[in-house]
């Protein structure tokens, strides 16, 4: 499985992320999932984006006690990316509400959206 997410901004290349995953190659491999069987990718872009808000975010996300593994990295621009490991997808869904509902407050003075009903 092949994942190539691309993002362009004014036409320029600014973000790439590959991630190839082989199912019967990651067995017992370590670092491969390391044993998690699901994993989700978020990537948020804006002006406003400060290391702070990363390291607000990478504490606020540290004192979730449900067993994932998740990761935040500064873009080439302005932005970050977070990648997850969890058991299930509503442990993803978690990180992800926990890191937008801190992006929209401290960005926008708004609170977060409720996807799914």
């Amino acid at each position: 499985l092949a994942c190539k997410l691309r993002i362009f901004i004014n036409g320029q290349l600014e973000v790439f992320d590959h991630q190839l995953i082989v199912p019967e190659k990651m067995s017992g491999d370590l670092m491969r999932l390391e044993g998690y069987t699901h994993i989700g990718t978020m990537i948020m872009i804006h002006q406003q984006i400060s290391d702070e808000l990363i390291d607000d975010i990478r504490s606020e996300m540290s004192t979730i006690a449900n067993d994932v593994r998740f990761g935040i990295s500064m873009l080439n621009v302005k932005g970050f990316s977070i990648k997850v490991l969890a058991l299930s997808t509503p442990e993803i869904e978690l990180i992800f509400s926990i890191c937008e509902k801190m992006f929209r407050k401290r960005l926008y003075n708004q609170d977060k959206i409720e996807w799914r009903k």
